[in-house]
């Protein structure tokens, strides 16, 4: 994963277009990813292969900022 490239959701949180297709995989493959704290919690850890882990390694802060987001209310 060596893209640069970054994506502003609303709100200003800006994340990396490699740990929002990161966070899609894992979801899309059954893992469940939640904040714990200023860690985050994936489940089931135990299938959780070591690509997996170091990717998430790399963008452990990403993600967990991405799992704690909620988008602001939009008024038209």
């Amino acid at each position: 994963m060596a893209c640069s490239e970054k994506v502003v959701l609303k709100g200003g949180v800006v994340a990396s277009l490699d740990a929002l297709r990161l966070g899609w995989d894992l979801e899309n493959r059954g893992f469940r990813l939640e904040p714990y704290g200023d860690r985050l919690k994936v489940t089931p850890h135990t299938e959780l292969t070591t690509q997996d882990v170091a990717a998430i390694k790399a963008h452990r802060d990403e993600l967990l900022t991405l799992v704690k987001y909620e988008a602001p209310e939009v008024i038209q």
